[in-house]
């Protein structure tokens, strides 16, 4: 997990040396935008990577850094959100939404799994959440077992 994050932190440092060499050649409006959306994404990695670095604590529901969640919701579709665990308390566990592979099947419907390689992170925002009873916003995370779920796409 920790190779995971430090892999990250690099591309993150690149992207921010990226853009603000392109803010200050062309001082255009958008490449400042692009310039503080990137400050932003990098403050928040380092704030999680920082939470990775306080340590864990056996959780007595038993989670683990590095186990997988999912989320299903949806009204006229069915939507899949996958999280990871980077880190557990006795009562708590802190979440960080992680990208999802499709496969296109047969009919109307696809389905959804996740990444295999390198499990990136959608975005550096861990959520606490408590781990009795796992809630982000109003989905319940169900543990994800590596098998593929039916989704259906809103577009």
């Amino acid at each position: 997990m920790l190779q995971e994050i430090l892999s990250q932190q690099k591309n993150l440092k690149r992207e921010v040396r990226k853009n603000f060499r392109a803010y200050t050649k062309s001082k255009e409006e958008s490449s400042l935008e692009d310039f503080k959306e990137s400050l932003k994404e990098l403050s928040s990695f380092l704030k999680l990577r920082n939470l990775f670095e306080k340590g864990n604590i056996e959780n007595e529901d038993g989670y683990k850094v590095g186990d997988v969640l999912f989320a299903i919701w949806g009204y006229d579709c069915t939507i899949i959100d996958f999280y990871k665990v980077v880190r557990t308390s006795k009562k708590m566990i802190w979440v960080v939404p992680v990208e999802s592979t499709k496969e296109y099947g047969h009919g109307c419907g696809y389905y959804a799994g996740l990444i295999k390689a390198g499990d990136k992170f959608k975005s550096f925002e861990a959520q606490k959440v408590k781990s009795s009873n796992p809630y982000i916003d109003s989905h319940y995370l169900h543990r994800y077992d590596g098998k593929k779920h039916y989704f259906s796409d809103p577009d």
